[in-house]
């Protein structure tokens, strides 16, 4: 996407932050040949998106992050049955019972690659092919 575009759609959208863009990274030796910086301190998933709205461009591969949940959902790690089964969200009290966490759960969309690592950064700062 070309600058001029992003700058257009973000004014049309009113955002305050950056439009992210995600890549998805297969084997080692691509992610390791990416000349950006790989996050240093762990973090969330949702830490790492907000780090990349907020203009910063990072890699990052499975044991980069404190919580499972973003590596799981981007194919990073295979999902447990403890997610799977709704459990998980159960345990948070996010929803009203077990099974509506469950058919939440259910309805979710995860990739399934097998997936090294992924680039997240905003859509300006991207010089790779997306």
């Amino acid at each position: 996407m070309k600058e001029q575009e992003i700058k257009k759609l973000e004014l049309a959208l009113g955002f305050k932050r950056e439009i992210v863009g995600i890549k998805f990274i297969f084997i080692q030796e691509e992610y390791e040949n990416i000349p950006v910086k790989e996050m240093e301190k762990r973090n969330t998933f949702c830490g790492l998106t907000a780090r990349a709205m907020n203009g910063e461009l990072l890699k990052a591969k499975v044991d980069c992050f404190t919580c499972q949940g973003g590596p799981e959902m981007l194919g990073m790690k295979t999902v447990s049955n403890y997610v799977k089964s709704g459990k998980q969200f159960a345990t948070f009290r996010l929803y009203e019972d077990m099974a509506v966490a469950r058919e939440v759960q259910n309805e979710l969309c995860f990739v399934d690659q097998k997936i090294y690592g992924i680039v997240v950064g905003p859509l300006k700062k991207w010089k790779m092919q997306m």
